[in-house]
């Protein structure tokens, strides 16, 4: 659909990626320009650490770009391509992160509408972040949708919107978002083939849970639920039963516990270091009873107690001085 490139913006003086989108409707230029210019609005409503910031609309030579914070890693779905499936918990929190982009997103009024592994970047400390909101639109506003053409990428889309059966509404992406949710774990969509294929798939198709861990297996069924009224009904609600889960695997893996689960053994057969980022970075997050819990190394734990043990020193030698 175009091109992104590495620039460095002179008045802020920082590096910023520059997207520059061909013309999806080349007998209709002003209808592609302001499509791109309305991803620019909504993107800079929303200010979160999960969605890339957009920072400035421009136009060169009558090409509209914009200009966005510049993320330094990979996207998603390449990880998948190469790596494969991650392990329960990872993936956990990896659904965890991004439902609280859709949950920003979905309360200041954006339908995303295209949540995929492709538009979801892993950046280089681990962070997860949710771009390209270029089928974004407001939720109460469609006068820029094409009701002509199914919008979206159809291995990842909720079967409501082949049939439109109903107006899209956030339910819309906590659908993809369990299809992301669904690879991560297993390594693959949960439909597969042609696209006559998949959209069979996702109308009239059970997905195959037996790879997921059976403890998930209600989340993914409630998150992919054909029928729109059954499913998760907000990103918020699907950040509680993630904390939940994410929760009861911690308490399973404690030292001492018979049942302690193996989920984590599987992080050697993967990228080892790509999960101890992500677990550290997505870990921080508010995960038990809304509290943050940061994760440190052994290292920085004893340079804490060092600084600490010096301030108290130095606070007794000034006391002792001031007597």
């Amino acid at each position: 659909m175009g091109v992104v490139w590495k620039g460095h913006h002179l008045s802020l003086d920082m590096p910023v990626a520059i997207k520059v989108v061909r013309a999806l409707d080349l007998n209709d230029p002003l209808k592609h320009r302001e499509r791109l210019r309305r991803e620019a609005q909504m993107a800079a409503r929303l200010n979160h650490p999960g969605i890339v910031r957009v920072l400035d609309f421009m136009e060169e030579g009558n090409q509209p770009c914009l200009v966005m914070e510049l993320v330094e890693g990979s996207t998603l779905d390449a990880y998948l391509r190469t790596r494969g499936s991650f392990p329960e918990r990872t993936a956990l929190l990896m659904a965890f992160h991004l439902a609280g982009g859709l949950a920003a997103a979905h309360e200041a009024g954006i339908l995303h509408r295209d949540i995929k592994p492709a538009n979801i970047l892993i950046a280089n400390d681990g962070t997860l972040k949710i771009s390209d909101l270029g089928l974004a639109r407001p939720l109460a506003d469609s006068s820029l949708t094409d009701h002509r053409n199914v919008m979206g990428t159809p291995l990842y889309m909720a079967p409501e919107l082949f049939t439109r059966a109903c107006e899209p509404d956030p339910r819309c992406d906590l659908y993809s978002l369990g299809v992301v949710l669904y690879q991560l774990m297993t390594g693959a969509a949960p439909f597969g083939g042609t696209t006559a294929q998949v959209i069979h798939g996702h109308l009239h198709l059970t997905p195959d849970m037996t790879k997921i861990p059976a403890s998930s297996r209600h989340i993914l069924a409630r998150l992919l639920d054909k029928e729109p009224r059954l499913r998760i009904g907000s990103a918020r609600e699907l950040r509680e039963m993630l904390r939940a889960r994410v929760l009861e695997i911690d308490a399973l893996a404690r030292p001492g516990n018979p049942s302690r689960s193996g989920s984590q053994a599987r992080i050697h057969g993967s990228d080892s270091r790509l999960i101890e980022r992500l677990e550290k970075t997505l870990s921080s997050e508010s995960i038990a009873d809304g509290k943050t819990i940061v994760h440190t190394t052994g290292r920085e734990r004893v340079l804490v107690g060092i600084l600490l043990g010096a301030l108290m020193a130095i606070g007794l030698v000034s006391w002792l001085l001031t007597r």
